[in-house]
């Protein structure tokens, strides 16, 4: 099983600088363990800036992955505005491989300029690691898991 977690913190920098050690501890237990992407919005930006770490920018599942979801969350809702019709529909792809709209929802209304986030695809087994290395630092999570059902959607949706 999969687990999308995002770790919110209250300033622009903060995330980059949790992810350093933990892109170490990645390559150092292996491929799989963590795919991350941050994302930094500055006070005075009109949308965020994302790097992706780890293999995502060579791993076919990864990548589309990335995009898709953070295009999701920040990107379509702005699109939806401008042009004037409603974004919501466009979610049910994500809906189908295990992210809900309410998840989405969740961090489009935590992650607002001024603020980061630390976006986490990794095996739930390995979930508990994670949050050790990052007790103590000021941020919020928000977890939720990918299934069976979901993690082959999600590789047939973005590996095909």
């Amino acid at each position: 099983m999969l687990t999308l977690t995002v770790w919110i913190f209250d300033t622009v920098d903060a995330a980059a600088c949790a992810a350093a050690p933990l892109n170490e501890l990645g390559r150092q237990r292996g491929h799989g363990l963590l795919e991350t992407a941050v994302v930094m919005w500055g006070a005075e930006d009109r949308q965020p800036d994302v790097e992706m770490y780890g293999d995502a920018r060579d791993d076919p599942l990864e990548r589309p992955f990335w995009a898709v979801v953070l295009g999701l969350i920040f990107s379509l809702p702005l699109l939806g505005a401008a042009l004037a019709h409603p974004a919501a529909g466009s979610t049910a792809a994500m809906i189908d491989v295990g992210l809900s709209e309410t998840f989405m929802n969740r961090v489009r209304d935590e992650v607002v300029p001024g603020t980061s986030a630390l976006f986490a695809l990794l095996s739930a087994e390995e979930l508990p690691l994670l949050q050790s290395r990052l007790a103590g630092q000021r941020c919020q999570e928000l977890t939720t898991e990918i299934t069976g059902v979901h993690e082959t959607a999600v590789r047939e949706l973005f590996c095909s």
